[in-house]
């Protein structure tokens, strides 16, 4: 077993130092650490000891350094983003004026501004935050060729 110590990237220790099988690895330590910071949702971390990252069992690690058993391993566990996606299940905001249905929309790159094009052969540009016309093209219908 390897003498372990674990560290938050601030320097904090978390908890004392453990003794940890050599057939330990990040998924297992990432347990660890979601068991001793008591997180009810199971978070990732990476693991890095001095500046490589930790991505074999201890035992491997230890093996392709030469480190040797009797020093303390310290390694440093860094939390990893979280993207969480929820569902649009409702519409904010809706601008009335085509009478069909909306083909494509386009924003401007300051994001103020909506170009929405439909099959009523107009493309209508919005102000978004009154959410009201500046301006509206009228066209002919458009046939797209191959």
């Amino acid at each position: 077993s390897v003498m372990c110590q674990l560290v938050s990237a601030e320097g904090e220790q978390l908890g004392a130092a453990l003794y940890l099988p050599h057939n330990v690895g990040p998924p297992q330590l990432q347990d660890i650490v979601n068991q001793l910071l008591h997180n009810e949702d199971k978070l990732p971390y990476a693991f890095y000891v001095g500046d490589e990252e930790l991505s074999l069992q201890l035992g491997a690690f230890m093996q392709r350094n030469n480190a040797t058993a009797e020093v303390t391993l310290r390694i440093v566990y860094q939390p990893q983003a979280v993207f969480r996606i929820r569902p649009v299940n409702r519409c904010s905001a809706t601008i009335a004026g085509h009478t069909e249905a909306v083909l494509a929309v386009s924003f401007s790159p300051d994001g103020r501004c909506l170009a929405s094009g439909s099959g009523d052969t107009t493309v209508r540009f919005w102000d978004l935050s009154t959410q009201t016309p500046l301006y509206t093209c009228k066209g002919q219908s458009v046939r797209f060729l191959p």
